[in-house]
């Protein structure tokens, strides 16, 4: 694991990637920075790292794992009726996360916020690398402060709790988010909240 985030720490990327997006309609479309070959590069580069995290989510939330992993079969099985679903194929061959979605923020503090994008009841899972000290990820409505150094790998509910991370040096955040909208549109059965029951049984 170390390895691989020292790879992605020397290798990233701006902005947002997508596997698909709803456009101001019904219809799903590839996100156009997806497919360019420097966006294509770099998810190929960290397919073992978005597995890892994948791993993580299959033992923290099943449900939510299973209904990303059934969202990628069905585009895989429908790309008619996906826009540029041409370019879906290449996409799906170097996906190996269950996410939908994932953001790359570097070298930039975030200011508390919630993720409107997702369900209330999923998961998104943050990977911080890069090369500093003393970074802090903070829940003010639970009144926590947590270091937040490389390595370190977060997931909880952002449509729930507000967050926000200051990180100094150079840095980098891979978030790993579900677009709620996205694995409606598809017919997936909508994921519910965890039950701690599952880690007892």
């Amino acid at each position: 694991m170390r390895y691989i985030l020292e790879v992605l720490s020397n290798t990233i990327i701006y902005g947002f990637i997508t596997l698909y997006s709803l456009q101001n309609s019904n219809s799903i479309e590839v996100s156009a920075e997806v497919v360019k070959t420097h966006t294509a590069a770099w998810i190929e580069l960290q397919m073992t790292a978005s597995a890892l995290v994948g791993g993580i989510l299959s033992i923290i939330h099943p449900e939510l794992f299973l209904a990303g992993i059934e969202s990628l079969k069905t585009l895989n099985d429908v790309p008619d009726a996906i826009h540029k679903g041409e370019e879906l194929a290449a996409v799906l061959r170097i996906w190996s996360s269950p996410f939908t979605a994932i953001t790359i923020i570097s070298n930039r503090d975030t200011p508390y916020h919630r993720d409107n994008g997702s369900a209330h009841s999923w998961f998104d899972i943050l990977v911080a690398v890069g090369e500093y000290e003393n970074g802090r990820i903070e829940f003010p409505g639970l009144g926590m402060r947590l270091k937040y150094d490389p390595g370190t790998v977060v997931a909880f509910t952002g449509r729930v709790l507000r967050h926000g991370a200051t990180c100094p040096g150079d840095r980098a955040c891979i978030v790993y988010h579900m677009k709620q909208n996205v694995v409606r549109e598809l017919g997936v059965t909508e994921p519910s909240w965890v039950n701690a029951s599952i880690f007892t049984s």
